[in-house]
């Protein structure tokens, strides 16, 4: 993209370029953030989909938050050479939620590689709304570059006129 090709650009001048490059640089931090959060949980959900396992956890309390997010706090024993207990929080549906006690056995599905990373079996996370984050992302980094590009050629083209219409002593 060539800045001459942008007709309404001679009237950007130092303020607006600053202003393009604080806009822009906002856009992309937001972006990344919105991206990496967006496909960190897409690769948990891989994750969950190549390696997980099922198991029996102990409920140790229960837990609502709002009018619609349910959870309860597991732990889960696992045996190997000694007895290792991981402890994780995992959300369920409200029905669940009522009839579960503290102490009562649940079945959860957990990751091999972090045992206290768990879930209901068979459950999956908000797949829209991850990958709304991970677009969401991808198009505020997209923009967020496109401006600071734009700023960045203004501030040397203002910066340029500037030394040219100094006098030479």
């Amino acid at each position: 993209m060539r800045i001459r090709s942008i007709p309404s650009l001679q009237v950007i001048g130092y303020r607006e370029a600053v202003l393009l490059l604080i806009g822009g640089s906002m856009a992309l931090l937001f972006g990344f953030i919105f991206a990496i959060g967006g496909a960190g949980e897409l690769i948990k959900e891989y994750q969950f989909l190549t390696n997980s396992t099922t198991g029996i956890a102990e409920i140790i309390s229960k837990e609502r938050v709002g009018d619609n997010n349910f959870f309860v706090d597991c732990r889960l024993a696992l045996n190997g050479s000694e007895k290792v207990f991981y402890q994780g929080k995992i959300p369920v549906y409200s029905g669940l939620w009522q009839n579960l006690r503290k102490g009562q056995a649940l079945n959860v599905e957990y990751l091999r590689t972090d045992p206290a990373n768990m879930r209901l079996p068979g459950s999956i996370g908000n797949l829209e709304d991850m990958l709304l984050h991970l677009l969401f992302g991808v198009f505020l980094t997209i923009v967020g570059t496109i401006a600071t590009i734009v700023g960045v050629r203004v501030l040397v083209r203002e910066k340029g006129r500037q030394s040219a219409q100094e006098p030479q002593g």
